[in-house]
C-alpha cells in the first residue's frame, strides 16, 4: 500500500499508469480511493486539470490524463523542438498587410 501511495509520475502518463496498475493489482482498494491516489500522484500540471473534470472511474481518469497531457504539455513529436515563446517574433495568427487594423466582430455581422 505504501508503494502505491508514494508512487509519483516522473515519466509519461502511460509509464505511470503501468506502474500504478501493477501495484494496484496486488491490493484490494475501492475504485474511488484508487482514483484519488492516481490523480494526486500525477504530475501537478496534469493532476490539477484532471480534478476539474472529476472522473468517476480509473479508466476515465487515465483517458482524461492522457488528453490533458497532450493539451498542457503538447504531444511528443520525434525531431520536434520547442523554443521559448519570447524567442519567436512570428505571430500566432498572421495578418496580411491588407487586413491590418481591421477585425470583424461577430456582433457587427462580420462572421
Amino acid at each position: 500500500m505504501t508503494e502505491l501511495v508514494t508512487l509519483k509520475q516522473h515519466g509519461t502518463v502511460g509509464q505511470f499508469h503501468d506502474g500504478f496498475f501493477s501495484l494496484l493489482n496486488q491490493l484490494y482498494l475501492h475504485e474511488s480511493y484508487a482514483l484519488s491516489i492516481f490523480i494526486n500522484n500525477l504530475k501537478t500540471e496534469i493532476g490539477q486539470y484532471l480534478r476539474l473534470f472529476k472522473p468517476q472511474t480509473l479508466v476515465e481518469g487515465y483517458n482524461l490524463a492522457w488528453q490533458v497531457k497532450n493539451i498542457v504539455l503538447g504531444p511528443v513529436k520525434k525531431g520536434f523542438t520547442v523554443g521559448s515563446a519570447s524567442s519567436s517574433s512570428r505571430p500566432l495568427f498572421p495578418i496580411s498587410r491588407g487586413q491590418q487594423g481591421t477585425w470583424n466582430s461577430p456582433l457587427a455581422g462580420g462572421w
